[in-house]
């Protein structure tokens, strides 16, 4: 990989039109294999790339599988007070 004068860090498109990632963004953005990335093309040319977010129950789900499920039993309540005579 090859970082220009100013820093910036330089890739090509290969002949599968195929891109690679530098390690250093990689790291930066916290990308793992398998991760999905957003492209967002402004109307200046400039691309700015971001890892998608994944959605709230998918991270719900994750979570639940790693520390259990928070969910608690249903609740037992008493006699319906409006049914009572005072």
């Amino acid at each position: 990989m090859k970082i220009d004068k100013a820093g910036r860090l330089i890739s090509k498109i290969g002949s599968d039109n195929r891109v690679t990632i530098p390690k250093q963004v990689r790291k930066h953005m916290n990308l793992q294999n398998n991760d999905t990335i957003e492209w967002h093309l402004e109307p200046n040319g400039i691309v700015e790339i971001a890892r998608k977010s994944s959605d709230l129950w998918n991270t719900v789900n994750k979570q639940a599988s790693k520390f259990g499920n928070l969910s608690t039993p249903e609740i037992e309540w008493s006699d319906d007070v409006e049914n009572n005579d005072f």
